[in-house]
Formats: structure tokens, sequence, C-alpha cells
């Protein structure tokens, strides 16, 4: 399962099988910082603290990542962090379509109106004693209640991607929350890819997307 799956399974309230409610455009940025990411951890981009270097033009395994690949090259091989985001994040609306529509196919969520619910845990995902979590939610919150447990590097990018929209404290009670934050912070600090693009998409909540996008600052 994708970063970008996981993410928007994380910001879906369960409950009412509608998103969580979270700042203006920080699922947007959050989606896009998932989908660099991926390629990223794919060996079809490199990020570097400031910049995107295209090493494939071309993502033939997904059309899904082929896509947002083209999306940040326009034809360049060498693009501003968050000019890549933002380019992303100018399509979120379509990208959140789009992944909410791939976990559908895949039978983990069923759609009624406009809302989203689950009917399969998501795949299995083993961890060292021998138990699994099925569960993203489960995932994250046993990694972040377990002083002990050690994150694997995909679930080190998913707590950097909630950090990045605001969903730490969505996924755990009042009570629970203040003792969880630090070891929340400590665990999203662990990826230095995943960090830059957190602090980048934060830094872009409250400007231009279609200048940055262009290459302007606003």
């Amino acid at each position: 399962m994708t970063f970008a799956e996981e993410l928007v399974l994380l910001a879906l309230d369960p409950g009412t099988g509608k998103f969580h409610p979270l700042p203006r455009k920080s699922l947007e940025l959050s989606l896009a910082g998932a989908l660099l990411l991926e390629l990223s951890f794919q060996e079809v981009i490199d990020t570097e603290p400031d910049a995107v270097v295209i090493l494939q033009t071309k993502f033939k395994r997904s059309q899904f990542l082929d896509a947002a690949l083209q999306t940040i090259r326009e034809g360049e091989d060498r693009v501003p962090l968050r000019q890549a985001l933002a380019r992303l994040a100018l399509q979120g609306h379509m990208l959140i379509s789009r992944t909410l529509q791939r976990l559908v196919d895949q039978g983990v969520l069923t759609q009624r109106d406009n809302s989203f619910l689950w009917i399969k845990r998501p795949l299995l995902h083993p961890i060292a004693d021998g138990e699994s979590y099925d569960n993203v939610v489960d995932r994250i919150r046993a990694l972040a209640l377990d002083a002990e447990e050690i994150p694997d590097p995909h679930d080190v990018v998913l707590v950097a991607l909630a950090e990045g929209c605001k969903l730490h404290s969505l996924l755990f009670t009042v009570e629970e929350y203040p003792q969880v934050r630090e070891r929340l912070k400590a665990i999203a600090a662990m990826d230095f890819v995943g960090q830059a693009i957190v602090r980048a998409v934060q830094d872009l909540g409250e400007r231009s997307l279609l200048e940055l996008a262009a290459g302007r600052e606003s």
C-alpha cells in the first residue's frame, strides 16, 4: 500500500466515512508530499533539502505515479522542492479522488453517497514479536504508545506526513495525546527527506500555490 493510500486512510474518520476536519490545504499538500516520498522510495526521483532531482523520465509500473512525476517535472530535470509540492497540490482534489478510487478498487473501502467506509482491514503489517496490525491507524497508535517499539522506515514517513497535516491529535484520545506527542515528533524526525518535505508543506500552507507552481514566490 502506498504512502498516499495510507495517508488518506489515516485522514478518514472510520465512523462517518468522511475526512477529519483539517487545516486548509493541509491534506492536499501532505498528499503531494506522500507522492514525492513514494517516488523517492521507488528511486524515480532524488529529494534534496531544497530540490527534486528527476532520475527517471517515465515510471511504467504505475500510471498514477507516472502522472505525478510528469506533473512535477514539466520537462525539467531539477525542480525546487516547494515548486514540485505546489504543482502536485494544485491537483489535490483530483489526487484525493483518485486515491480513494484506488482504495475502492482494492476492496479496502466502499463508497456510500459521499462517504468512504472500510470494508476490510488493509494489508497485514508484521512487527517484531509476531503480532500484526492490519490497520494503519492501529499501527501508528501502537507505535506511539509503546516506547520500546522500533519504527520501520515506512511508518516513520507516515508519522511525518500525519504531522504535516495535523492529524496526530485525531488518532488518539484526549488523555493519550499529551503522552505520545513528543514520541511522535521524535519518530517523524528520524527521516531526513520526510522532515524536509513536511517543513516545506507547513511553509506552503498560507501561500499562493499558483505562483509557487509557476516558480514565482508570493
